[in-house]
């Protein structure tokens, strides 16, 4: 198998791919419904996985949980920041249309 100390971007995209329906799925339950028509959970996941690509050397070092649940933990943050993000483009957008 693909081991992630012998190439760590390789097998983390590898594993991530492995466990992205099942996270898409996660997503798409945990996304509040006011932000469903503005946060897509593929941009969440997007962000999950810069997120892991940036933290995967600290997760390497202490392998405290399963990667899938490591994973799954970072949907959390990536969330919020696609959600910030979508509001800040509804403020701009409302912003505009006001002039």
């Amino acid at each position: 198998g693909l081991s992630l100390l012998q190439n760590p971007a390789l097998a983390l995209a590898t594993l991530f791919s492995r466990y992205e329906q099942r996270l898409l799925a996660i997503v798409r339950f945990r996304l509040d419904r006011r932000l469903s028509g503005r946060v897509d959970p593929a941009d969440v996941l997007q962000e999950a996985y810069l997120d892991a690509s940036r933290q995967l050397e600290g997760y390497l070092d202490r392998e405290e949980m399963p990667l899938f649940l490591w994973f799954r933990l970072l949907t959390g943050p990536a969330g919020i920041t696609c959600a910030d993000q979508a509001r800040q483009d509804q403020h701009k957008h409302n912003q505009y249309r006001s002039f």
